[in-house]
């Protein structure tokens, strides 16, 4: 995370999303937030970046919050059927 930190290459959608999923799969859920939420300040988060971290949740057994980022991922106007699939 810190060579894509350093390197700039961190502003790249695709960038972040493996690091959301990179730090779920290593069980730091925390981490995860912090690279998801880095995200969307500047309007750097696709479907695929929602999904991650939702899916994180689910792994994570934190199904409240896959459902409410879900939810506001709709409200946004972005779909995935993965998603729900996932959490449920």
């Amino acid at each position: 995370h810190g060579l894509a930190l350093v390197s700039g290459l961190d502003v790249y959608i695709s960038v972040g999303n493996a690091l959301v999923s990179c730090y779920s799969r290593m069980g730091m859920l925390r981490e995860a937030e912090r690279v998801f939420e880095g995200m969307g300040g500047d309007g750097r988060r696709d479907g695929v970046s929602w999904n991650c971290m939702i899916v994180a949740y689910g792994q994570h057994r934190v199904g409240s919050k896959a459902l409410s980022l879900f939810q506001e991922m709709v409200r946004r106007g972005l779909r995935s059927i993965c998603s729900r699939l996932q959490v449920c």
